[in-house]
C-alpha cells in the first residue's frame, strides 16, 4: 500500500509540475515576458515552497525552532564557497 501511495504521489507531483510550467509559459507569451524570467521565477518558487511549508507546519504545531533551523540551514548551504 505504501508503494502505491508513493507512486500516485509521484505521478501527481510530475503532472502538477508539468501543468505549472505549461501555464507559466502560456502566461509569459501572453504578457510578452522573456522565458528566462519565467524560468527563474519557477525555480525560485520551487526552492522556496518546501521552506514555506515547513514554516507553516511548525507554526501550526507551535514548534517554531524547526523554522529557525530550516532558515539557518538553508542560509548556510547557499553561502558562496571559496
Amino acid at each position: 500500500m505504501n508503494y502505491l501511495t508513493l507512486g500516485i504521489g509521484l505521478l501527481i507531483l510530475v503532472k502538477g509540475a508539468d501543468v505549472l510550467v505549461e501555464s507559466a509559459s502560456r502566461l509569459a507569451k501572453l504578457l510578452k515576458v522573456p522565458s528566462f524570467i519565467v524560468g527563474f521565477l519557477i525555480v525560485a518558487i520551487g526552492t522556496s515552497a518546501p521552506e514555506a511549508a515547513i514554516g507553516v507546519y511548525s507554526g501550526i504545531q507551535g514548534t517554531n525552532l524547526i523554522t529557525m533551523g530550516d532558515i539557518v540551514g538553508s542560509s548556510i548551504l547557499t553561502l558562496p564557497h571559496s
